[in-house]
């Protein structure tokens, strides 16, 4: 029991650390687009250039770092599945665990479809966010 709550407490760790880089990466996206939605009425801003740059290489960064709090909330949850749930109903679980993220991935792909126009992007990034951000908050 002592080990089960150990590793939920690292999972509510990984899920928010991915929330918080991913939070981070929105702010940076949007702080961009303003950015851009600017430097498009006043031309030649090198200031505006350097930011931007700047708010690039944070917002990679930060995607990218996401990707660690999701690996291991994913190492994880498999580790605590595996131990608290009996080994004659582990693959029905897993089955159906893995139905519902093949579920959800079909509904990310038609919001991706529906909101297809590159200036609809930011609709994507707040589903995102939400979902993740949810995520955090139910861990």
């Amino acid at each position: 029991i002592n080990m089960t709550k150990s590793l939920q407490q690292a999972s509510a760790i990984s899920q928010w650390f991915q929330t918080v880089c991913i939070l981070y990466a929105s702010f940076c996206f949007y702080r961009l687009d303003m950015i851009q939605m600017k430097a498009s009425l006043v031309i030649g801003k090198s200031n505006e250039n350097e930011q931007s740059n700047q708010l690039l290489l944070h917002l990679l960064f930060s995607i990218a770092m996401s990707r660690i709090g999701l690996w291991s909330f994913d190492l994880i949850e498999r580790q605590v599945l595996q131990e608290t749930i009996p080994r004659m109903y582990q693959t029905s679980v897993f089955n159906a665990e893995k139905s519902l993220s093949q579920l959800l991935s079909l509904c990310m792909m038609v919001l991706c479809y529906i909101f297809s126009d590159p200036m609809s992007f930011g609709i994507l990034v707040t589903c995102s966010v939400t979902a993740v951000s949810s995520a955090a908050l139910l861990v």
